[in-house]
């Protein structure tokens, strides 16, 4: 008989398995985030599972101006529905974090 045998194995993990690690740090905050680039022009890291619309209503007041971020992007986004988490997105000069009060 194994030592082990006698202890209850955690649901979803088995003998000799690794455990993964939670994906969220300390810094995970600044992961998504509204950033100044050097030259002072706004930009924004992509976070999971959002759309240039969400990102265009949020940082530009209007869902509709997601195209101006596409063509300031079309280097880097070559399928704009399917954006890659950390991104960094150019944004049109106007861009502000904009507070959307319902």
């Amino acid at each position: 008989s194994h030592p082990h045998d006698s202890i209850a194995q955690p649901i979803g993990l088995h003998r000799g398995s690794v455990r993964q690690r939670p994906t969220w740090t300390r810094d995970s905050f600044r992961r998504y985030a509204f950033l100044l680039l050097e030259d002072g022009s706004p930009a924004y890291r992509v976070g999971e599972r959002e759309t240039l619309s969400e990102i265009s209503k949020r940082f530009l007041g209007r869902s509709s101006r997601w195209v101006e971020i596409l063509r300031l992007n079309q280097s880097n986004v070559k399928d704009p529905n399917k954006l890659k988490p950390g991104t960094i997105l150019a944004l049109p000069a106007d861009a502000t974090e904009v507070n959307v009060v319902p």
